[in-house]
């Protein structure tokens, strides 16, 4: 076998003790709410298994779509803070562009004016020496004179009177150099002062810096800025290719996504169905478990649209903070008992889930004033665990069921909600759910266990013959009425040797072998049963 597990689960036959019956209807109380009993929905759902299955299977498909449908949209949300930032940078990259674009006519002033100014130091010589390079040369070439050291030399006289004189020209040189290159300065000076026009050229000049530096500024620009338009240009053109790709991406998971509140109201609508499967199954359980072959009601079973609380309470604690020590998580519960509240004060809300995403106010950063302090942590609780509450949103809190037990003569015992039935009678009532489906054979062992003999013989009796024709019983007993009474097809009688259990007889009542086996294990032997007549008189 592929799947055992799946096999074994898929056998249509039912196991039941009568320890399985008691869990079936156990009720208990949660934290002050009314008692529920968890697994009778089993019971209930029995009656319309294949239905509920089919819608089982709609809901599990549907829930993975919605679960990829809100990836693809935590996705796009993702993608949305990366396209918000590009257009910030590319907002940026165009505000520089058209910033440079503007003042470019303010730096090709500016590099006139530099060029200008470059051409009057060049007048003086090489940029920025003004001729100091040649009256250095000068010093150095009257710096530079070796005298004439040689003594007692042949012309020694003559060559001394020489060289003071060849000392005092390079002198006279340097001072020649000096004073030509002071009077050039000077010429050129005169040359600009005279000039009515130099003084305005001149402050143009000297403010040159000055002014492409503050309109620079006014435009949110350093002189440095304005060198690189071509580059900023291409980096802005990438930006926009950047942005057009991603909002693309963002488009795509968006349409991949779909109609998240349409997906949400399918399965809505699933779980409204199941819900009325239930109810059609309360219903025909209500109609199938009657008295005495009869009409008169024995149980009614009444279903309730997502209030197992003990459930809600489970889920809810699955997304509590992972700190419990923050004010929030201190009053987690708290917070869980007034959703559960606002859901069951309100008509045709779809889930306790959907009661809280309709208060979620993304203006206020609120869940609405119900919540108390806790209102806008616990938004933010959501909105940090954006997965784990899109998975809570499509979980479905359980469906309750209760059931009430009605007496032979038509009064109420009591029902499992008010916590009033004994073992017995919520035993009794589960049996007779199980007893009035349809379905594969059902194995019970000693279903008269904590039931008096007076119910066994009027209630159980009448619900076997009229059960037995739709289904197949097997039942373990040590109570005669069930076999006898209850008209049983075959019987087998058995007896326990070393430890196990030995056939004793086996065929129908017609047999003397199985009446007697019955006499002797059921009634004590045929003595037994004739002397408890005798005592009862009849």
């Amino acid at each position: 076998m592929a799947d055992p597990e799946t096999f074994f689960n898929g056998l249509p036959l039912g196991f039941y003790s009568q320890q399985q019956l008691n869990r079936l209807t156990e009720s208990k109380t949660d934290d002050g709410s009314v008692r529920q009993a968890q697994r009778l929905l089993e019971l209930v759902d029995g009656f319309t298994k294949n239905e509920l299955d089919e819608l089982a299977d709609r809901e599990h498909k549907l829930k993975l779509k919605i679960q990829d449908a809100f990836s693809n949209l935590r996705k796009a949300k993702t993608l949305e803070k990366d396209y918000r930032r590009l257009q910030q940078e590319h907002q940026e990259l165009d505000r520089q562009w058209r910033a440079r674009s503007e003042i470019q006519e303010d730096a090709r002033r500016h590099q006139l004016l530099k060029a200008e100014a470059s051409y009057l130091e060049g007048i003086a010589g090489a940029p920025g020496n003004q001729f100091t390079d040649v009256i250095k040369l000068a010093e150095t070439v009257a710096a530079s004179h070796l005298p004439f050291q040689v003594i007692d030399s042949t012309h020694s006289a003559w060559f001394q009177q020489f060289d003071d004189k060849v000392k005092a020209a390079k002198d006279s040189l340097a001072s020649s150099i000096r004073d030509s290159v002071e009077q050039f300065e000077a010429a050129v000076d005169n040359l600009k002062i005279s000039d009515p026009e130099w003084t305005t050229i001149r402050q143009e000049l000297d403010q040159a810096d000055a002014k492409f530096s503050e309109a620079c500024a006014a435009k949110g620009l350093t002189t440095d800025d304005v060198g690189h338009l071509q580059e900023i240009n291409q980096s802005r053109a990438k930006k926009q290719r950047e942005i057009d790709e991603t909002g693309a991406a963002i488009q795509r998971l968006k349409e991949a996504a779909g109609d998240i509140a349409l997906l949400m109201q399918q399965l809505h609508e699933i779980w409204r169905e199941q819900f009325q499967k239930r109810v059609e199954a309360a219903e025909r359980a209500n109609e199938l478990a009657v008295l005495n072959e009869g009409s008169q009601r024995f149980i009614e079973v009444s279903a309730t649209y997502q209030q197992d609380h003990t459930h809600f309470r489970k889920l809810w604690q699955s997304f509590a903070p992972s700190d419990g020590r923050t004010r929030l998580g201190k009053n987690w519960d708290s917070c869980g008992e007034i959703l559960y509240s606002l859901f069951i004060g309100r008509e045709q809300v779809e889930s306790p889930w959907q009661v809280l995403e309709d208060l979620l106010s993304v203006e206020h950063n609120s869940v609405g004033p119900e919540f108390g302090q806790n209102s806008q942590e616990l938004f933010q609780h959501i909105q940090d665990n954006l997965e784990s509450w899109e998975k809570l949103r499509c979980t479905r809190v359980q469906d309750t069921v209760d059931m009430k037990l009605f007496r032979s003569d038509g009064s109420t015992a009591g029902s499992i909600a008010e916590g009033t039935l004994s073992d017995g009678q919520r035993n009794t009532a589960a049996l007779a759910l199980l007893l009035a489906q349809e379905g594969g054979p059902l194995v019970i062992d000693q279903p008269e266990d904590e039931l008096d003999s007076n119910f066994v013989f009027r209630e159980l009796i009448p619900m076997l013959r009229k059960v037995k024709s739709k289904r197949q019983l097997i039942m373990a007993t040590h109570n005669a009425n069930l076999p006898v009474n209850g008209d049983a097809e075959l019987i087998y009688a058995f007896e326990a040797r070393d430890g196990n259990g030995e056939t004793l007889a086996c065929g129908g009542l017609d047999q003397v072998s199985v009446t007697k086996a019955v006499l002797d294990i059921m009634e004590g032997t045929e003595e037994a049963f004739r002397r408890r007549r005798e005592k009862y008189h009849f």
